[in-house]
């Protein structure tokens, strides 16, 4: 190849790339635009990565045109466009897209300045829940005040997930009506702003119910000490029963927050008007409540509670004083159960040594033991499944034995068959051959 074929070459395939160039570069700005449009809603991440990337490269104006697209419910079909705004937000939130999550930021608050309609500007902030910094906050803090703004606004500053902005809800709190009043004191809550106190305090005697419920659950995930006086009052108003309010739940709610923040002779105080108030059988609940929440900050200390509630009539009530039981354990309190057995009708009595079986308590073995020989089937079918739970293999010469006698015969072979393979079922088969009819016959098949 000569040099002068060489050039024409070159020059011909640099004229070919710069013709591609120059009809790509051609491209009107909304040109580019209805082609991104175009291409909404994509399912297909990668392909929406790279279709965000050039609404990106579009610049701040492309993204303006983008968003002055957007249109009130009713008026145009702007679908396409809400799909690529979201589309971008949820891009840009993806951890290490810093840049991309900036430029969605400053772009959208942009574009809240410009728009007018108050729908689209929810549409906005709601976008702006996904990338929204520090930087927003003095943008968006005017609608905090605006009865149809402050719902989203609010929002998108909880997003944040920043203490800090606690001190701007505080300062629109005192000028809000309304709903809007209401979001605050939620938004307050939420943040656990313990100087919201004083201002949210006065409206748990509010007209608007919305308005009390939402001060006594504001004031009970705070936590503070100085409202418990108040919180505790509302809920014997209404004698710890379920009203529109919720001060019962709300009451319970900050019994647990006082011991989340290490309240600890507080929450017992809480806990033991919780139990005091809570015995009849609709409250049940309360009480149960009342008894997990010690139980959860003070470990076998709630012991001596679960025994006393144990005397209460209401079976499912007992069985959720027996499942706190059952995760404490202890040589203590192991004793503690079972000296309370020993003195309980029989079924209290069955019941506790389910628990201690199901606990795997080796210590109450013994006590189990002597359970086999009680004259209530329902003590000794408990027992036979407990020694099971206990001693696993190891149980089955006493459960062997307690079988040939012919006692609990269906509850005895169906742990005996949980634990044992065919082999280990012979010196079964052995000692049947000196028991009595009602043994064999409970035995066949199964045993065989």
């Amino acid at each position: 190849m000569n040099k002068k074929t060489f050039q024409t070459i070159t020059i011909l395939i640099l004229l070919i790339f710069s013709i591609g160039n120059f009809a790509q570069d051609n491209r009107t700005l909304e040109t580019k635009i209805a082609d991104i449009l175009a291409q909404m809603p994509t399912k297909n991440l990668t392909h929406r990565d790279k279709v965000m990337n050039e609404l990106i490269e579009l610049g701040p104006e492309g993204f303006q045109k983008v968003t002055a697209l957007l249109t009130p419910p009713g008026v145009d079909d702007d679908t396409a466009v809400r799909f690529a705004l979201n589309s971008l937000s949820r891009y840009a939130s993806q951890f290490g897209k810093y840049k991309a999550r900036a430029f969605a930021e400053e772009n959208l608050l942009m574009a809240l300045k410009k728009q007018k309609n108050v729908e689209v500007k929810t549409f906005l902030l709601n976008q702006l829940n996904l990338v929204a910094s520090k930087r927003t906050i003095p943008e968006i803090k005017e609608y905090l005040t605006d009865k149809e703004l402050c719902e989203p606004a609010t929002q998108t500053l909880l997003s944040l997930n920043d203490k800090s902005v606690a001190k701007e809800f505080l300062q629109a709190l005192p000028s809000a009506k309304g709903k809007t009043k209401v979001t605050l004191v939620s938004a307050l809550g939420k943040l656990k702003c313990s100087h919201s106190i004083d201002q949210i305090t006065p409206l748990i005697n509010d007209d608007d119910l919305w308005m009390q419920k939402t001060a006594l659950a504001a004031l009970a995930n705070i936590g503070s000490p100085n409202s418990y006086e108040s919180l505790l009052e509302e809920a014997e108003r209404v004698d710890f029963k379920y009203d529109a309010t919720n001060a019962t739940e709300a009451f319970i709610n900050y019994t647990d927050r006082l011991g989340e923040q290490n309240e600890i002779e507080l929450m017992k105080d809480a806990c033991e008007e919780i139990f005091d108030e809570n015995t009849s059988t609709e409250l049940l609940h309360n009480y149960s409540s009342g008894l997990a929440i010690y139980a959860k900050y003070l470990g076998y200390e709630v012991t001596p509670f679960l025994l006393e509630a144990m005397d209460n009539e209401d079976k499912a009530f007992r069985y959720s004083v027996l499942n706190l039981a059952e995760k404490i354990g202890g040589i203590a309190d192991t004793r503690q159960w079972i000296s309370k057995a020993e003195s309980s009708q029989p079924e209290i009595r069955a019941e506790i040594i389910s628990m201690l079986g199901r606990r795997g308590d080796e210590l109450a073995v013994g006590f189990i033991e002597e359970s086999l020989s009680s004259t209530s089937s329902v003590v000794r079918e408990e027992a036979v499944v407990a020694i099971g739970e206990l001693q696993g293999a190891k149980s089955s010469s006493t459960l062997i034995t307690h079988f040939v006698k012919g006692n609990d015969i269906d509850a005895t072979k169906s742990v005996l068959l949980q634990l044992l393979d065919k082999d280990h079922l012979i010196p079964i088969a052995s000692h049947l051959e000196k028991t009595n009819g009602k043994t064999k016959a409970g035995s066949e098949p199964s045993l065989s």
